[in-house]
């Protein structure tokens, strides 16, 4: 009977599953990692230097405690890294460069009081996530220009002294979500499973095991970059190509690289194909029979800003060449193809 109840029964994911005892082991530090040599016992705890803002408070015997040595208000450690870390994804350096080493071989930061008012200002705002970048993206700074002049590239290369902004390149998800808003494709819907977009045939081939990949059926496949699957051997190979880091480490900051092979992947990408036929159908579905109208609206979609009229002229002489061979919607999706491709597009400015 038992036998039979195993076959009916269904399969469920399984997880490991963590419990604490009751009385906790006995802990020694293990001599050159040798479990063979014992030596002190050892108890649960954070580094002296870390610690000297709980005064006389009890010890940190359990996850919980770490959680809250953790959020506490005081400790200006984990507040300046994580802050750090916020500015590093808008400026594309941290105020301390070295943004996954704060202890003795860290860079000094370049601008002290300014990391210290952010952390500080974490706290005032209740540890939103939100106060804290809104802060950031409203100030001067963020809000220079990034022209700079020779001589001010002689003087702060490294733009240390944030007397200008730094040009960034968008990360693969970016780009994707960047191009899914231009279409007008995107599905908004909040949470669930995972989804599978367009790719190239046959790159899961030479993963070191072999992936069935089947594109998600109706808007599913225009969900966020964030609910795209990914495997911890296998990331989604638009995302790899620009720059994603792998499932199975920690990153704490992008190295961006240019390669020959991402203006390829912008060209001819399926999914950046589909997507410029998903925009060239929204030209000619939400717009008159203007052209002059549906180019205004094609740059104000994908570059936030309406074209001047060599930028105008020039595009719809494209567009016009692609009609004559292919049609309306085939002329408009060739015309996102060329936009999506603009470095105005894939950079921030």
């Amino acid at each position: 009977a038992r036998s039979a109840h195993r076959g009916t029964r269904p399969k469920l994911p399984s997880t490991l599953v963590l419990e604490e005892r009751t009385a906790p082991r006995v802990t020694r530090r293990f001599q050159r990692g040798s479990f063979l040599d014992p030596k002190e016992v050892v108890a649960p705890g954070v580094p002296a230097a870390w610690d000297g803002f709980r005064g006389e408070k009890a010890p940190l015997e359990s996850r919980l405690d770490l959680a809250r040595w953790l959020v506490d208000p005081e400790n200006a450690l984990v507040l300046r890294v994580t802050v750090n870390r916020w500015w590093q994804q808008f400026f594309g350096a941290g105020l301390v460069p070295t943004e996954n080493d704060f202890g003795l071989r860290c860079a000094e930061p370049s601008h002290p009081e300014l990391l210290d008012w952010l952390a500080a200002e974490l706290v005032r705002g209740g540890f939103s996530r939100r106060h804290v970048l809104r802060e950031i993206v409203l100030s001067a700074t963020y809000r220079r220009s990034t022209a700079a002049t020779p001589e001010a590239l002689e003087r702060d290369p490294e733009n240390v002294l944030l007397a200008r902004r730094r040009r960034a390149r968008l990360t693969g998800e970016q780009l994707r979500d960047s191009m899914l808003v231009a279409a007008g494709a995107l599905d908004r819907s909040v949470g669930g499973p995972p989804v599978q977009p367009p790719q190239p045939d046959g790159v899961y081939a030479f993963t070191q095991n072999r992936k069935n990949w089947k594109a998600s059926e109706g808007t599913a496949r225009f969900r966020r970059s964030l609910y795209t699957r990914i495997w911890r051997s296998a990331p989604y190979p638009f995302f790899a190509t620009f720059d994603a880091p792998a499932a199975n480490q920690t990153c704490t900051r992008r190295v961006p690289s240019r390669t020959p092979l991402q203006a390829l992947a912008l060209a001819n990408d399926p999914m950046v194909i589909e997507l410029a036929a998903e925009f060239g159908r929204r030209v000619c579905r939400d717009l008159p029979e203007d052209d002059a109208a549906r180019a205004n609206a094609a740059f104000l979609w994908t570059l936030g800003r309406q074209p001047s009229d060599a930028e105008r002229e020039r595009l719809l002489q494209h567009v016009a060449r692609v009609r004559a061979e292919r049609g309306d919607e085939a002329a408009w999706a060739a015309a996102g193809r060329v936009l999506f491709n603009l470095g105005e597009f894939t950079h921030r400015p």
